[in-house]
């Protein structure tokens, strides 16, 4: 016959392993206001391993690929919380994840497919990635679909939130069990200046960078990506990212952002990193070249 004695373990709180709410749970954006430049680059929604490794990679940003590969939500969940380091929230004490995910949709502005990002930011993503906006319209309708609607009246009502209302997931991811505090918070920055969530718009045409300036007058986007490798295809010189003409359009993009105030991003290398940074451009998309950067 065994003997089994029952041992009471004791658990004493400790204060510093309380997590609290930032005043800010998107870093990017007072990066963004303070005018850092930001890291970061695309996971692949097919390999956990990558997204893990993003975690720990010293990005600011990871933004999950699915304009090229497969919409698939099942994938993007999962790669959500392989990207979580719960030793990461614990250590630092605060919900504010030290690489802030993004998504890269399928649908181009013209197609104006208003579910995708309504699944996409009900998963818990800090922002979306648009590619190929062209026109004010566009534009006007990612920013549209990213927010819920505001009550009439309000000074930021405008323009009009289509999102539908489900946030189970991202409140979970967000660390917030009240709704009302995930509805003050998952709105678009800079529209509403307490908002969490970002809309990058892609401008991947010569069409797009003609109506950049009209787009970012009438348009409150969070940042710009200029897309150089689409934008040499659309020019007629596939390939000639590097081109002399396609950085002259590059060169009207970034001038057209900084006159307006909006961060600009691009792709970089360790090759011409530090040129990107003297152009102005404040959002790097890049593998390792942040490292290049940082030693």
């Amino acid at each position: 016959m065994f003997l089994v004695a029952a041992v009471a373990l004791s658990v004493v709180p400790v204060a510093s392993q309380e997590v609290e709410v930032p005043p800010r749970l998107n870093k990017l954006i007072p990066m963004l206001m303070k005018g850092d430049v930001l890291f970061g680059s695309a996971v692949p929604l097919s390999s956990k391993s990558a997204a893990k490794r993003a975690a720990s990679s010293g990005w600011d940003f990871a933004w999950f690929e699915m304009e090229h590969s497969g919409f698939e939500l099942t994938e993007l969940e999962e790669s959500m919380q392989f990207l979580l380091d719960r030793r990461q929230i614990l250590s630092q004490g605060s919900l504010a994840r030290p690489v802030v995910p993004l998504v890269r949709i399928p649908s181009n502005g013209r197609e104006l497919n208003q579910w995708i990002v309504k699944q996409a930011m009900d998963q818990g993503v800090y922002g979306i990635l648009f590619p190929h906006i062209n026109t004010v319209e566009e534009a006007r309708h990612a920013v549209q679909y990213s927010r819920y609607a505001q009550a009439a009246g309000a000074p930021d009502a405008e323009p009009e939130g289509h999102r539908g209302v489900a946030p189970g997931n991202a409140m979970r991811w967000w660390g917030i069990d009240d709704f009302k505090e995930y509805h003050r918070r998952a709105d678009v920055w800079p529209l509403d200046p307490d908002g969490e969530l970002t809309v990058w718009i892609l401008i991947e045409e010569e069409e797009g960078a003609r109506n950049l300036p009209q787009i970012l007058d009438e348009v409150p986007v969070s940042a710009m990506i200029a897309a150089e490798v689409d934008m040499s295809t659309s020019m007629g010189i596939p390939g000639g990212r590097f081109d002399e003409r396609v950085e002259e359009v590059m060169a009207g993009i970034v001038a057209a952002c900084k006159l307006r105030g909006v961060p600009v991003g691009a792709l970089a290398t360790r090759d011409n990193i530090e040129r990107r940074i003297r152009e102005g451009y404040q959002i790097l998309i890049t593998g390792d070249a942040h490292l290049a950067w940082k030693c």
